[in-house]
């Protein structure tokens, strides 16, 4: 590992903890929810591990191509999902305070571009396929099955947030806007993966 790369880990490390120790905080003082409804925060904790582990040199034992390029489209879809329908939303919220919004560009932007610069500099593609997506997807899957379950556990009375994103909100949107919104979700980013393992391929 050289000296560019352990600053990228360090860096990654910085961000996504201080995201993770930001709304670890705020949640605690302000508000009836966990921070572990929002799956930004949990894919940035698996990038915090990740990268600890990967520093320490603990990791070598199970590294692998398809393991990486898991961890690195965990974060990636972080940042396009933030950026693509939750920015215009967070706006208002954003322009209330300074440390906020840090922590928003660092666990929406910062963290996941470093992982995927690392990634495109030094992680080995050689053992990636076409099917390699059912690999990390796996971890979104698992975030939205839980989710609704959870969400049948809440009243319409409860101060807890029932849904914690806009477009899995069933009651506002409805179960067919639902369904299209997962799909078309899920469409996008097999394409994004495909494309990714195509460009793999011709570089």
């Amino acid at each position: 590992m050289n000296i560019i790369q352990i600053i990228i880990y360090i860096t990654i490390i910085i961000s996504s903890g201080y995201g993770l120790i930001y709304d670890a905080v705020n949640y605690r003082k302000e508000s009836k929810n966990s921070m572990w409804i929002f799956y930004t925060n949990i894919s940035n904790l698996i990038i915090l591990i990740y990268s600890i582990l990967s520093v320490s040199s603990i990791l070598k034992i199970i590294t692998n191509p398809i393991f990486e390029y898991s961890i690195m489209m965990i974060i990636l879809i972080t940042m396009l999902i933030y950026h693509f329908l939750l920015n215009n939303n967070m706006k208002e919220k954003e322009e209330s305070s300074i440390l906020f919004k840090i922590k928003n560009r660092c666990v929406h932007y910062i963290t996941p571009i470093l992982v995927l610069v690392n990634w495109i500099l030094w992680k080995d593609k050689s053992n990636i396929t076409y099917l390699s997506c059912v690999y990390w997807i796996i971890v979104p899957f698992i975030y939205l099955i839980l989710i609704l379950i959870r969400s049948n556990y809440i009243n319409e009375n409860s101060e807890k947030k029932k849904y914690p994103y806009h477009f899995l909100n069933k009651d506002i949107i409805g179960n067919k806007k639902f369904y299209i919104n997962i799909f078309s979700i899920l469409f996008t980013f097999v394409a994004i993966s495909e494309i990714i393992y195509m460009l793999i391929k011709i570089l």
